[in-house]
């Protein structure tokens, strides 16, 4: 592996050559190149959009059902960027960046569990108390994990040393380094899934299910798939993390920058971690 000596370093320092693309885009990284990824999960969104009708158990047209068709907004989202990714050849900034990502892990989310969990409530057969428990468990469980999220983000943004070495000032730009995010996620101790432990106890928990599986289907309605799905939060989590870490990191802050400085937030995917930064903040 090669390693990085000090001439390679300087370059960051460089404010020409830190901005330029090339700099900051890997090989055969365009975005044309790049555009199947938003497709996958458009793909993903078509997955989910058939569980949701599978959920509703006939109770309603296809589409009729706003779970359904909240599912076909977002597959089409999906799609759109990925054919604006094709068609266009993207700067790559951080507000990019941001809008593909949260069109695509909402899906993780929505195809597994999310859609389930709407059915489950608008359509199934199971007393109020217990769709009220469901709800608040997904409410609770889900809605904890994007508050760990906006509090490191915060963080990271409080402490200027961490917020430098992620938003790097130069002349014209400012370059938001997935390296140094990294390194401040690590240091804050931001998570996007709650750990191997966790997921695996999950799992633990809801075999049992298998055993009882036409019992719980009669309970909720539903088909016991879905119960699963809903009940398996700890890996589903991922789906809104990995949608509010973009929105705050790439959206939310360079969009409170870009008002503060006037210049654009680009997105660095090479600067290693040994990367200099600037020492003024011009």
């Amino acid at each position: 592996m090669k390693k990085n000596t000090n001439s390679d370093l300087k370059k960051y320092l460089d404010d020409e050559v830190a901005c330029a693309y090339e700099t900051r885009i890997p090989d055969g990284f365009s975005s044309r190149h790049m555009a199947f990824v938003p497709f996958v999960f458009g793909l993903m969104y078509g997955v989910g959009i058939f569980m949701a009708h599978d959920a509703a158990m006939g109770k309603v047209a296809f589409l009729s059902n706003p779970v359904v068709v909240f599912g076909w907004v977002l597959a089409l989202y999906c799609n759109l960027i990925g054919l604006l990714m094709f068609f266009l050849r993207w700067r790559w900034t951080a507000m990019q960046s941001g809008l593909l990502m949260i069109g695509c892990f909402p899906a993780v989310y929505y195809s597994f569990s999310g859609a389930g969990l709407a059915d489950i409530l608008l359509y199934g057969t199971a007393p109020l108390e217990i769709k009220a428990l469901v709800f608040g468990f997904s409410i609770i469980w889900n809605g904890y994990w994007v508050y760990a999220i906006i509090r490191g983000c915060g963080a990271i943004w409080n402490d200027e040393s961490l917020r430098q070495s992620v938003w790097v000032s130069y002349k014209d730009a400012v370059v938001y380094r997935r390296s140094g995010a990294k390194a401040a996620m690590d240091q804050v101790g931001i998570k996007i899934y709650p750990g191997n432990l966790t997921v695996i106890l999950s799992i633990l928990l809801i075999l049992p299910l298998a055993w009882w599986r036409k019992d719980v289907s009669a309970l909720f309605g539903v088909p016991v798939v879905h119960v699963i799905g809903v009940l398996g939060q700890s890996v589903m989590v991922m789906g809104w993390t990995g949608t509010v870490l973009p929105l705050m990191l790439m959206i939310y802050y360079p969009l409170k920058i870009q008002r503060a400085t006037g210049k654009p937030v680009l997105f660095d995917m090479i600067a290693p971690p040994t990367a200099p930064i600037p020492s003024k903040n011009r």
